[in-house]
């Protein structure tokens, strides 16, 4: 899962973080080549249209420096006017131009202050040479000795000054030589050098961009094959496997989104499987305390941590009856003491209700407000609500819990309603709507089963047969109504004299049929007394006359072995006990007869 501290770094951001890496890489690559071309046509353009401008400019400085020292020195000893005139001219034309390739050379060169000086000493040197010939000194004409002599020494003065604009020329010559050979090698080296940065910034570039491509493809690659081999595994059916992805990015979300979608579609699958095998068990249920249990486990189930009770609305509707067990040290216990139906809020409104800590409801309910987390659901049957599934658990139930109980009280809902009906029916159809007691079919039903477990257990087992005497007289002379309310003043008698492990039932007409497990002849007629004196103390409403009962007692093994023969010898007691005059117990024989009447 991803960490709280954790930033989101999205797919795209890499993307942008690997450009952001290249970006800069190719920026400086095109930086340094500009820079180095830049460099490198400085170099050049100083080197032609300086250096090489300057020492094309001196060397035709130079030469027109020489023709015009040949033109001074053929001044000199020349002797026809004619050709003075004429190399007179030619030396103003060579004058006017050194001065004009002078002033070329100075606009060419303003390099630095040796190159300044060697250009001064030659305007200085070449004024010389202008201010010696404005003198006339090179037209003078003879043929004498001085004259000779004097040729002589102007031609030295002459060959000096012209030494010395040769020597300065030359040297800027060789100066600019110099410079445009250094300007060369920094331009070879500026080339040199800008093309090794550029290799290794253009290297560094394609190594990044390689790396920050195997890292992505590292990074994205695999996981695209983990979630289709994933997807391939789910739509076969395999919901066991997780991507559990890490990261923050849409790879990671989409890999936890398929995570959850699988944990809720095997949430699905798991609760419809637990609802398939609810559902059959539940029609299996042979008895409402069966699917009580049933559904209390189906829930604690779908709702792990959690404790159920399932609660019963009686037909009477004053009761809300726990059908489960309650846990040890619920408040439930206290609660659904003297709970009635309305006391719950799901049956109230038949619908679920919530409680919880941290709920504020305007109505709490009387049976699980205030005990921590709760949902309660009703029981509804073609929308009468006959009970409640209460479910208490430590935490608020995730959305799929919730709708597990739902699924699972909405399919109890119409068994339990079924069963119910079911055992209403059985309770009616064993019931003498009369007296309220079992009737004679469920009588026999019971005393077969009394009377095997009485052969089993090796245990006594008597039966005693009630007649009201002279019922008949009583319908005759008080009408049958009269004759109804004795019957169920017998039932109410019956229920109130005998033990809660006793059976009585109304076996036919104005009979009744007592069974008395784990008892012998002794305690049975002491029984069948107490029955006899609690029938003379009846007062029936409309029934003017004494009602009195006689009784007949057999026991198992004492008087028979089953249930068929025991009800047999009871009933020759019972008619034994009427010949003798009623009101009376009478045992059966062949034991000695044991008579009681009303008197004694």
């Amino acid at each position: 899962m991803r960490g709280p501290n954790i930033p989101k770094l999205l797919i795209g951001t890499k993307f942008a973080l690997a450009l952001l890496v290249l970006i800069p890489m190719l920026a400086a690559v095109a930086l340094v080549g500009d820079r180095g071309l830049g460099k490198v046509n400085h170099d050049a353009q100083s080197l032609s249209g300086g250096n090489v401008q300057t020492i094309l400019r001196t060397t035709e400085l130079q030469a027109s420096l020489t023709a015009s020292a040949a033109l001074a020195l053929r001044l000199i000893p020349t002797v026809d006017q004619r050709s003075l005139a004429r190399l007179n001219v030619k030396l103003d034309e060579e004058i006017a131009t050194v001065s004009h390739r002078i002033d070329a050379v100075g606009a060419v060169d303003k390099g630095d202050q040796g190159t300044r000086a060697r250009l001064a000493q030659i305007l200085a040197d070449w004024r010389v040479f202008l201010r010696f010939r404005s003198t006339g000194a090179l037209n003078a004409v003879g043929f004498d000795r001085p004259s000779v002599l004097r040729d002589e020494r102007l031609a030295g003065r002459v060959s000096a000054i012209f030494d010395r604009l040769s020597a300065v020329t030359s040297r800027q010559v060789g100066t600019e030589v110099a410079e445009a050979a250094r300007a060369s090698k920094r331009a070879h080296s500026t080339y040199s050098d800008s093309r090794l940065l550029l290799i290794v910034i253009a290297l560094s570039a394609l190594l990044a961009g390689g790396a920050a491509v195997v890292l992505l493809v590292r990074n994205v690659v695999p996981r695209i094959r983990a979630y289709a081999s994933f997807a391939a595994a789910v739509s076969g059916g395999d919901l066991s496997k997780r991507l559990e992805p890490r990261g923050n990015d849409e790879l990671a979300e989409l890999g936890r989104a398929l995570d959850a979608m699988v944990s809720h579609r095997r949430q699905e699958e798991e609760q419809a499987a637990s609802q398939t095998e609810f559902s059959e068990m539940t029609q299996l249920a042979e008895a409402e305390e069966e699917a009580h249990d049933l559904l209390r486990r189906q829930l604690e189930r779908s709702a792990p941590g959690s404790s159920a009770v399932v609660l019963n609305r009686n037909n009477s509707d004053d009761r809300l009856t726990p059908m489960t067990t309650i846990p040890e040290g619920s408040l439930l216990s206290e609660r659904l003491v003297d709970a009635v139906p309305r006391s719950c809020l799901a049956i109230r409104f038949a619908r679920t209700h919530r409680e919880g800590p941290d709920s504020n409801p305007l109505v709490s309910c009387e049976v699980c407000g205030g005990a921590g987390f709760s949902t309660c659901e009703p029981l509804l049957v073609s929308g009468e609500v006959i009970g409640a599934a209460l479910v208490q658990h430590p935490e608020p139930l995730a959305e799929h819990e919730n709708a597990a109980l739902t699924a699972s009280v909405n399919q109890a809902s119409p068994v339990l309603g079924n069963l119910r009906n079911l055992a209403l029916a059985e309770i009616r159809a064993a019931t003498d709507s009369l007296t309220g007691l079992p009737n004679s079919r469920d009588a026999r039903d019971t005393l077969k089963r009394m009377a095997a477990r009485a052969s089993r257990t090796v245990s006594p087992l008597a039966a005693l047969l009630l007649d009201v005497d002279h019922f008949k007289r009583i319908n005759d002379s008080f009408g049958h109504a009269r004759g109804d309310d004795v019957l169920a003043a017998v039932g109410v008698m019956l229920r109130s004299t005998l033990r809660e492990s006793d059976f009585a039932a109304r076996y036919g007409g104005e009979e009744f049929l007592i069974l008395l497990p784990d008892t012998g002849r002794e305690q049975a007629l002491l029984v069948a007394e107490k029955v006899r004196d609690a029938m003379s103390t009846l007062n029936v409403s409309g029934v003017e006359r004494e009602v009195t009962a006689s009784l007949g007692v057999a026991v198992i093994p004492d008087d028979a072995v089953d249930g068929t023969s025991l009800l047999r010898y009871a009933d020759h007691a019972l008619y034994a006990a009427k010949a003798a005059g009623r009101n009376r117990v009478h045992a059966a024989e062949p034991t000695p007869l044991i008579s009681t009447n009303g008197a004694s």
